[in-house]
């Protein structure tokens, strides 16, 4: 009886993460960028360097911290995923200087990849990959409404201190860690026996089996490369827009709002709107259909496409703003429908480290996709630089097709070959 009442709150558990990561996460970001270049006085060039040491950092240990999941504990993994997240952030906003944020990215950066993966591989592990789908989107909206929370606090925060709305995300990230671990159950996976426990040999072996289930089920080849082309203009955009609406156009202050008040206007706008949209898709009766989430995903693609050239031709604040709000909208889609899409199918032994090697072509495609858009940036304009973004993206409409012909093809195979 324990077993099962813990094995049924491990939905409970997942949605409370995403709702705590969301509020804490929100109020770090929401003055990040300010604080680096005001507090720490960062030139244009060393904040492009904060954004490529954290994405090499995570490159690096997203497969390694994949393969610790899979053979120790997904719960350990993502315990000490959180309290590393919280040191990172506590240090950069402890000390404001170029050294220490590099530092801090490093540790918050190598913190987020003993989460990513482990904790999505965990909640399917617990409650099946069929009830894991509608969870995702529930855990989604609740990072939404986290948000919401946070960027609140964060703004607040702020105006006594650029420094310390950094400061209480990296308690709330700590404070998460050790509520996991007090309360986060495991009761669906099995790790390796200690006799059987070969360090680095196992994790070799790991990764190899991890290998070998992508290439057995070739959509996930073609996944991985969606991974990668979101991660192109994902890095280019979140460095860009705020720049850009910030030069190219012509901010209003109504009522005396400033800059820092805006930008948190447009972070509540597009929570709200995020959280209709994820609301309307959970309660869609069919979550765990892969054609309609495939379509589902194909549009939001498009939705993305479309919002970034008009983010880059918008002649006024309110559209360029609109245009924001729209990505915000279809990228917090996006999310969960890939998730429930490449989560399908895979053995349990090996989840944590397919959906990490996803996760690293993600970082893979931000390492090089962020610099270069950079320099379409600096060399030409901020509007040819969100140019540059929208064409990076526009071969994830191609995969997703050519994604769907090899599931239809597979589907075909599985069926001739069953008597």
């Amino acid at each position: 009886m324990r077993s099962n009442s813990r094995r049924r709150s491990a939905p409970t558990v997942y949605v409370a993460i995403y709702l705590w990561f969301g509020a804490a996460f929100a109020a770090f970001s929401i003055v990040s960028s300010i604080y680096r270049a005001v507090e720490g006085g960062l030139s244009p060039l060393q904040l492009v360097l904060v954004g490529t040491v954290l994405e090499t950092s995570v490159f690096l240990a997203e497969v390694p911290t994949g393969i610790v999941a899979d053979v120790y504990s997904r719960r350990l993994s993502v315990v000490i995923g959180y309290l590393m997240l919280g040191a990172g952030f506590v240090l950069e906003g402890a000390f404001a200087h170029v050294e220490t944020i590099l530092i801090a990215q490093v540790v918050w950066g190598v913190g987020y990849t003993f989460t990513s993966g482990a904790q999505d591989a965990w909640l399917a592990d617990e409650v099946g990959e069929a009830e894991a789908a509608p969870v995702y989107l529930k855990a989604a909206r609740a990072a939404q409404l986290g948000t919401l929370v946070g960027v609140a606090a964060g703004v607040g925060l702020a105006t006594q201190s650029l420094a310390w709305p950094l400061v209480a995300g990296g308690l709330g990230m700590i404070a998460l860690g050790v509520f996991l671990a007090l309360v986060m159950p495991e009761t669906g996976f099995r790790p390796t026996p200690r006799e059987d426990r070969t360090t680095f040999g196992h994790m070799a072996h790991t990764f190899v089996q991890g290998t070998r289930a992508i290439r057995a089920r070739p959509a996930l080849i073609t996944l991985m490369a969606i991974g990668l082309v979101y991660g192109l203009w994902s890095e280019g955009f979140d460095r860009l827009w705020e720049v850009h609406l910030l030069r190219n156009f012509d901010v209003p202050q109504p009522f005396g709002i400033d800059q820092l008040t805006w930008f948190g206007i447009i972070s509540v706008a597009g929570m709200v709107l995020s959280m209709a949209a994820l609301s309307l898709l959970s309660r869609r009766r069919d979550k765990a259909n892969i054609p309609k989430t495939i379509r589902l995903l194909f549009l939001s693609d498009v939705g993305l496409l479309v919002s970034l050239v008009v983010l880059a031709a918008a002649g006024s604040f309110a559209i360029a703003v609109a245009a924001v709000l729209s990505l915000r909208l279809f990228r917090s889609m996006n999310g969960p429908l890939s998730m429930s899409w490449v989560n399908r199918g895979i053995d349990s032994s090996v989840r944590a480290t397919v959906l990490s090697m996803r996760s690293q072509m993600d970082s893979l495609g931000q390492l090089l996709g962020g610099p270069a858009i950079g320099l379409v940036a600096s060399a030409i304009s901020l509007r040819a630089g969100i140019g540059a973004a929208a064409v990076a993206l526009a071969p994830v409409l191609l995969l997703v097709l050519v994604a769907v012909r090899q599931e239809q093809a597979a589907a075909e195979r599985a069926k001739r070959l069953t008597p």
